[in-house]
């Protein structure tokens, strides 16, 4: 994820932030929360309008709020 990021370690304005972020995209928490959305995101290109796409979607829009 950090590979997405445009600025570096090396940009001493950003150092902190980078390192916090490389930290944080690391934990138990995150990692947990980005791999559910992974896997949402692999259902719902084949599932079909209906109740559980809706769940779905509902489910991958709530994670946002985990974060």
């Amino acid at each position: 994820m950090i590979k997405y990021f445009p600025y570096s370690k090396k940009d001493s304005d950003f150092n902190d932030f980078a390192q916090w972020l490389e930290e944080y995209t690391e934990t138990p928490k995150f990692l947990k929360i980005k791999n559910e959305f992974i896997d949402i995101e692999k259902k719902l290109k084949d599932e079909p309008v209906g109740p559980k796409r809706t769940e779905l979607v509902r489910r991958r829009y709530s994670l946002f709020e985990d974060v």
